[in-house]
């Protein structure tokens, strides 16, 4: 076995501490069964399209998409973010009364940074953002 671990290996374990931390700390993404058997009518859980909006039929079946945004709606919401395919995608974030997103873990960018109405996800690639309201006008 080879204890010392070279630089892709050695972020790569770091990538994944840190998720397992994420998840750890985040009970919306350890629940039990994650979607009932209908899974248009999960309740917190909306799946979106590329320009933030509730995914249509349509987009469903477009095979040229590549793209799959899953919304999960509670108390702290989270947005997860998949791109596909070969090439970089914007992505405009879905709107919120008041607050911002904040990219959590990305697999094509090393920590966390916010994101502001959109994001631009390098091919191949995930990410994971936390909405924060804002803080109240004092």
């Amino acid at each position: 076995m080879r204890w010392i671990l070279d630089p892709d290996q050695q972020a790569l374990l770091e990538f994944t501490r840190a998720l397992f931390a994420v998840r750890s700390a985040t009970p919306a993404l350890r629940r039990g069964p994650f979607l009932p058997s209908d899974a248009a009518g999960a309740e917190g859980l909306v799946w979106l399209n590329a320009h933030g909006s509730p995914m249509t039929p349509e987009d469903w079946s477009n095979p040229a998409s590549h793209f799959l945004g899953m919304l999960i709606d509670g108390a702290e919401p989270f947005l997860l973010l998949l791109n596909g395919g070969g090439r970089s995608r914007a992505v405009t974030l879905p709107g919120r009364p008041a607050g911002s997103w904040a990219v959590l873990l990305d697999t094509a960018h090393e920590g966390a940074r916010p994101a502001h109405d959109g994001l631009t996800l390098a091919p191949h690639s995930l990410a994971l953002l936390r909405h924060s309201p804002e803080p109240p006008c004092a």
